[in-house]
């Protein structure tokens, strides 16, 4: 069950991660899947007989859970960190089963 008053992923308990199929919507249309191939219908249109939510769609709890963390983070004589302006070099994502279109994950 999900709240669609939500139109953002939320955090709403530490560790949790709740998305729902419009979250995984604007995850496709953010990395140009377009309705132009056909094929794409599965990853746009949530009432599709294989609405599919992108494998690649589990990296953004943990960049969420990662802003939080940079974002609050007590560094000595008042430095601060912009998690915009960090390089990101390098991440490995294992999926053991399709995500579901909504769901509350622990990250």
């Amino acid at each position: 069950d999900t709240d669609s008053s939500n139109s953002a992923p939320s955090e709403n308990e530490q560790g949790k991660f709740k998305y729902d199929f419009k979250d995984a919507i604007l995850y496709a249309l953010s990395l140009g899947i377009s309705t132009t191939n056909e094929q794409n219908l599965k990853f746009l249109y949530e009432n599709h007989s294989e609405f599919s939510v992108l494998p690649t769609f589990g990296v953004i709890p943990a960049f969420s859970n990662l802003f939080n963390v940079i974002s609050t983070m007590k560094l000595p004589h008042g430095l601060q960190i912009d998690p915009a302006k960090i390089l990101h070099g390098e991440q490995f994502l294992e999926v053991y089963k399709p995500f579901a279109s909504s769901d509350t994950l622990t990250v």
